[in-house]
């Protein structure tokens, strides 16, 4: 009888610890079954679609750009926009209860007919960034130019497609004598994309002031990704449960100045240039939990069988997952909270040292993360006491999680199901920041999602050059707001 060697034992215990992870890896990924609902597509409701563009490509040319310095902001072209709207939805105007807020945000109210529902609040902005390297656009900026079957434009995609349709959406329910059970909300903020401390913040009061809190909320977010997601063939439709959170620090070193001419060993630039340099080569530990596992759990069953396999065994492959997400700026965002480094300022001579350099650097928190861990972890990983730090600016944990349970997000869900056929629907994780924040403490639960189409090249296209929209996405977008409100009514 042949006596068992240490080693061969060692390679028996190893085959069956791999027989056995084996088994339960193709075991879970056989159980990991479709969660996608089940819905019949809807015929579609037969609107204009070429009005819809020419009334988008009209509010295109109006430059609503906020700007944080509030006197380099053109307001006469916020209250042109806003003649524009009442001009474009007349029967929505007189309908509903219109209300400025702060001169150029807006509140609309549809009032329901049955006061025992709560109200659904739709968000929106109309305010624009900026249009940089305007000679690299294919058509102007603030054309609104409709060519090649898309409306061309700062806006066209952030945000002010989202209250055309919306509105179109609503003329046409108008139009056909429809009554919502519950009120409907419209708020339109003009400052969003400076934080909007000027326009959702004060209409959220208001309707704080008011005792207004309704169950449930829309604002844009996450579109239709189409070849984005790897391993996935169909669309998918990203549905934001939450939002990161936001923080800028300022690091601040004193040094002794002078000429540059004798310099000392290490100038505040240059402390101040390490303490960037080791924040960035510490980056916060990544996580797969959260709205972010919960995309995983239902993308998943959809996926190639090697992304499937990895992916519904995260317990074995975490880390080889984990390192392959890092790997890519947009996927590694959705896993950790993200260390950038926007601003340093030193000298204004090359000649002369500085007697204070500083440097900004802008977190965004994801769930699970805080600002005082973010804090404590900068402070860890400098962990030199000559560099100061403070927090500049308003700081913002990350939104809570928002149930996947919920009636409202059954309806977006059925929603999307019902009018983009084919089109998978998973919760995610919004790595920017909207105006929700705002809300977030009058409402029970937060969704953010823009039923925009976008392939990998249109990503770039947000705050970039030749934004625009597809014609036949806009009439999608308005035949979108149609049935969602009536699924918010059970129709």
């Amino acid at each position: 009888m042949r006596k068992k060697t240490p080693v061969r034992s060692t390679f028996k215990g190893l085959m069956i610890l791999v027989a056995v992870l084996g088994g339960a890896t193709f075991a879970n990924m056989l159980s990991n079954q479709s969660v996608q609902m089940q819905v019949a597509a809807i015929d579609e409701v037969i609107l204009d679609q070429n009005a819809i563009a020419k009334t988008l490509s009209g509010a295109i040319q109006y430059e609503t750009i906020s700007h944080r310095d509030i006197t380099q902001t053109q307001f006469s072209r916020f209250s042109g926009f806003l003649q524009f709207l009442e001009k474009s939805f007349p029967m929505s105007f007189r309908s509903l209860k219109v209300e400025p807020v702060n001169q150029y945000s807006l509140l609309l109210t549809w009032q329901g007919s049955e006061s025992t529902q709560r109200p659904a609040l739709f968000l929106a902005h109309y305010d624009v960034v900026s249009a940089e390297n305007v000679a690299d656009w294919t058509h102007p900026p603030f054309s609104g130019a409709i060519a090649d079957d898309y409306v061309w434009g700062r806006g066209s995609m952030d945000d002010k497609s989202a209250i055309i349709t919306q509105l179109a959406a609503v003329e046409h329910l108008l139009m056909q004598g429809y009554q919502p059970r519950r009120t409907l909300i419209f708020a339109y903020g003009h400052d969003e994309e400076v934080g909007g401390q000027e326009g959702a913040r004060l209409i959220a009061a208001e309707l704080e002031r008011r005792s207004i809190k309704p169950e449930v909320m829309f604002d844009e977010g996450m579109p239709i990704t189409n070849g984005v997601l790897k391993g996935i063939s169909q669309p998918a439709a990203l549905i934001g449960v939450s939002e990161k959170g936001y923080l800028t620090l300022e690091l601040t070193v004193e040094g002794d100045g002078g000429h540059s001419s004798s310099p000392p060993p290490h100038s505040a630039v240059g402390i101040l240039a390490k303490a960037i340099t080791k924040i960035e080569d510490s980056p916060m530990p990544p996580r797969l939990s959260g709205p972010v596992g919960k995309m995983f759990d239902a993308l998943s069953p959809e996926m190639a069988p090697v992304q499937k396999a990895v992916l519904s065994n995260r317990w074995l492959f975490g880390p080889i997952l984990e390192k392959q997400l890092s790997a890519k700026n947009s996927t590694n965002a959705l896993i950790r909270t993200t260390a950038a480094a926007t601003m340093f300022q030193g000298s204004l001579q090359a000649n002369v040292l500085p007697h204070v350099a500083t440097a900004s650097v802008n977190f965004r928190i994801v769930p699970g993360d805080n600002i005082e861990g973010v804090i404590a972890h900068v402070e860890k990983a400098i962990a030199d006491p000559r560099v100061k730090m403070h927090i500049s600016g308003n700081a913002i944990e990350p939104a809570r999680i928002s149930s996947m349970q919920s009636a409202g997000f059954k309806a977006i869900t059925k929603t999307i199901r019902e009018v983009f056929p084919d089109t998978l629907t998973a919760p995610a994780l919004l790595i920017a920041s909207t105006d929700s924040k705002h809300y977030l403490p009058l409402v029970d639960n937060a969704y953010r999602f823009r039923p925009i189409w976008v392939a990998q090249e249109d990503i770039k296209r947000f705050h970039g050059v030749d934004e625009r929209i597809s014609v036949e996405n806009l009439l999608k977008m308005t035949q979108y707001k149609i049935r969602l409100m009536q699924n918010l009514d059970g129709e």
